[in-house]
């Protein structure tokens, strides 16, 4: 049974991991930062036993049976086969590498050892608008898919100091990290596996699916649909919490408080991807 874990990484979504793990009577066991300081400093917020920025000292433990794999990107692939190698289960955070061959490793790894867990988080298809998405284009709701443009807006990748989202080469940017996500859930919400893929950035939320009969959108966390026939669109699905946001929003500031440092990434999939 798997019991014990081990982090790698000391980012903010680890103080949300943590909790939800011992809330699922995982014992969280172990944890490593790219420096030690990093590591013992969250461990002793999170009351984590063990802290280092030895990748070794971690997997080498006998209590750890499970590592989720959240640091930087240029770590992923080396962390998780080495994870799978000695016996581990792995749960590592998107993108899983930097190129194709650091995924095929990964691949790889996870296919010679089937008795243990390897998975790759891609957690946008969970969500209840998502779902509802992939539910009315699987029972033709828009008929024969054409046309998919997904819009994602986000705050700048700008912080108080210098880190890998800003760094290619330690798999940073936008494109690398949301792209990931738009790809995985074009492929769930539609069923087919984009062969190409054009990404671009510009200062300009929304998932868009249309097809011969008509259209859905997934616009922050409420999904809609349109009929070619129907003169307006249609709610699939309220997220009665977005609702609620957008219900403070409306009676915040104008329009020029708005941050203008925000990102946008497009992506169009083509009628003919298999």
């Amino acid at each position: 049974m798997l019991r014990g874990v081990g982090v790698f990484g000391t980012g903010k979504i680890i103080r949300v991991l943590v909790p939800c793990l011992r809330a699922k009577d995982f014992r969280v066991e172990a944890i490593w930062g790219r420096t030690k300081e990093a590591a013992e400093k969250i461990a002793t917020e999170l009351d984590i036993p063990f802290a280092t920025d030895q990748v070794d000292e971690v997997l080498l433990r006998k209590d750890v049976d499970l590592v989720c794999i959240i640091c930087p990107p240029h770590l992923h692939s080396q962390i998780a086969v080495k994870a799978l190698g000695i016996g581990k289960h792995v749960v590592c955070d998107r993108p899983a590498g930097l190129c194709q061959s650091e995924v095929l490793k990964m691949v790889h790894a996870a296919q010679y050892y089937p008795s243990l867990i390897s998975i790759l988080f891609h957690t946008l298809r969970f969500l209840p608008a998502f779902v509802q998405m992939q539910k009315v284009v699987r029972d033709g709701y828009i008929g024969d898919l054409s046309i998919c443009d997904v819009q994602v807006q986000c705050g700048s990748l700008l912080h108080d100091r210098y880190d890998w989202t800003c760094d290619e080469l330690m798999g940073g940017g936008l494109l690398t990290n949301v792209g990931s996500h738009i790809i995985d859930i074009i492929t769930y919400t539609t069923g087919r596996r984009a062969l190409r893929v054009h990404g671009m950035v510009n200062s300009a939320k929304k998932v868009l699916l249309c097809g011969s009969e008509g259209h859905v959108v997934v616009r922050g966390g409420r999904s809609y649909g349109q009929k070619t026939t129907a003169l307006k669109e249609e709610v699939l699905y309220l997220d009665i919490e977005d609702l609620k946001q957008s219900s403070v929003i409306s009676h915040s500031s104008s329009p020029s408080s708005v941050d203008m440092t925000q990102n946008n990434v497009n992506a169009h999939f083509c009628k003919n991807h298999t």
